[in-house]
């Protein structure tokens, strides 16, 4: 196994929290593919035999038995993290708190691949560390975030939006042509069992209650623009109403009608080929605007983001189509 001397220990980073009880007994490859599927096994396996996956700090071989409790890290210099799209900005402001856009790839947080490129990074490095985001949005997901910097106010936005008082919208271009004006998506939503990777479905037995308002704003040949607001926040919840609904959010890799694109985005993550598949380098949604009362003042705090230019695009592209 080949020595870490020549690698900086600051490059390694942690693969999730300690390990628990679910990988007693596991192959620590087997293990990491199960549960951190941005690599495959095999990918896993090659991490081992070079010697850039640690349990507790000791490189192992990919048949090394986990027994829980262990930390788990990944060599991961900074130069192998793909490109993003950095341009956030500040679209206002009102007593401490801050509305920012954020692009549509650009990840939320560190994770998978994702280290220093993250919208956090960004925010911190722009307004100061001491800024934080209330809420998410996915990585592909463009549009508005609300962001704090005191922790007492950061607690009681995030009581807003839990008690589902942030009035939020969404633009969606959803594929085909979609035959109500509006309608009200409710569906219980749970993990699916049988996803490689993280992915939900609706599941009215044993999933959290859902429900998204939607208004159709135009429609094309094979597409429709969709604004959708959000009654709950569960995870991923606009993209798996509107599948549901036999509407996916066009470029969606996850809940594309087709399993095809699916399993492909499992075999090779989200690589040119796989975007070529889903028929759009991301899934068409943009947070378009945000509402709620102000925690620390009487006023209102409003902000709005229009549709991006790469979904201005896509919508133009498909306005242009003929049938």
């Amino acid at each position: 196994m080949r020595s870490l001397t020549h690698k900086n220990s600051e490059e390694y980073r942690a693969v999730g929290p300690v390990t628990g009880t679910v990988a007693s007994g596991l192959r620590v490859d087997l293990f990491l593919a199960r549960y951190y599927p941005f690599h495959s096994r095999s990918g896993w396996k090659e991490a081992c035999q070079r010697g850039e996956l640690l349990v507790d700090g000791r490189p192992v071989r990919a048949s090394h038995r986990l027994r829980g409790g262990e930390q788990l890290s990944i060599y991961h210099p900074l130069t192998a993290e793909p490109e993003v799209d950095d341009r956030i900005a500040v679209l206002g402001d009102m007593n401490g708190v801050i509305a920012v856009y954020k692009p549509g790839n650009l990840p939320m947080h560190e994770s998978g691949e994702f280290r220093r490129r993250t919208f956090a990074a960004m925010l911190a490095a722009q307004c100061g560390p001491e800024w934080h985001p209330v809420h998410r949005l996915d990585r592909e997901t463009s549009g508005i975030l609300i962001c704090a910097a005191c922790p007492k106010l950061r607690m009681s936005l995030s009581k807003l939006f839990e008690a589902q008082q942030v009035d939020k919208r969404y633009l969606a271009i959803v594929q085909g042509v979609v035959p109500w004006t509006e309608q009200s998506l409710v569906g219980a939503l749970a993990p699916d069992p049988t996803a490689s990777r993280p992915r939900y479905l609706v599941d009215n037995a044993i999933g959290l209650p859902a429900r998204s308002d939607c208004q159709v704003l135009e429609r094309a040949i094979a597409a429709t623009l969709v604004q959708v607001r959000p009654r709950t926040g569960r995870t991923n919840q606009i993209r798996v109403h509107l599948a549901w609904a036999g509407h996916p959010l066009v470029g969606d890799k996850v809940y594309h009608p087709d399993p095809a694109v699916y399993a492909a985005y499992h075999r090779g993550g989200d690589c040119e080929q796989v975007r070529q598949l889903a028929g759009f380098s991301r899934h068409a949604l943009h947070a378009t605007s945000v509402r709620f009362a102000h925690p620390k003042c009487d006023g209102e705090f409003v902000a709005s983001s229009p549709l991006p230019s790469d979904l201005q695009k896509l919508w133009h592209d498909f306005q242009n189509r003929s049938e």
